[in-house]
């Protein structure tokens, strides 16, 4: 599988002369991004992702329909 963020950007990311935050912050991702979404794959945290976000903006859909149905009917009474 081919990568988007190869591991190798983060590492030679985290050389750069930005602080000792920024240093360790870039380890972090590192490791995480190498004990976790590199071994399943970018695809499924995309997709993951991808669901969470449409999902959130289904509720906030349904809660403006709603809501405009319910002034809809305020209105006429």
């Amino acid at each position: 599988m081919s990568r988007i963020f190869p591991v190798s950007n983060f590492i030679s990311v985290s050389r750069c002369t930005q602080g000792a935050v920024y240093s360790s912050f870039a380890r972090g991702v590192t490791y995480v991004w190498k004990h976790t979404f590199a071994k399943i794959g970018e695809d499924w945290v995309f997709l993951c992702v991808l669901g969470i976000l449409m999902a959130c903006i289904s509720m906030v859909m349904d809660w403006g329909i709603e809501l405009c149905s319910h002034s809809r009917l305020w209105l006429y009474q």
